[in-house]
């Protein structure tokens, strides 16, 4: 799984598509607001964002990292790759047939 997190639901709605679909580099997306806080060029900011989880294989997490890049609006775009220690069998197995 990867995290990232976007400044609007825009963003990430206008990519699902190729992402998941003519890509298939992800098999699901989900996204939900948070409030981040943190230090950028010596001030403390607070912002709304949306924090997605795009859930993939370690065979496609390369593919998916490269793209997510290419579409960020930020600067320095947080991606967060997560490494599952149990996934169950039948959605792992959904995950991939989604890939194919």
């Amino acid at each position: 799984m990867i995290i990232s997190t976007f400044p609007s639901k825009n963003i990430i709605e206008s990519k699902i598509n190729d992402m998941i679909i003519t890509k298939k580099i992800c098999a699901c997306i989900s996204y939900f607001k948070i409030r981040s806080f943190y230090s950028w060029e010596n001030k403390i900011e607070n912002h709304d964002e949306m924090m997605v989880l795009f859930k993939t294989t370690k065979t496609n997490s390369e593919k998916l990292k490269k793209e997510i890049k290419t579409i960020h609006p930020y600067e320095v775009p947080e991606i967060i790759e997560l490494v599952a220690s149990d996934v169950e069998n039948t959605y792992m197995k959904w995950m991939i047939e989604s890939m194919k």
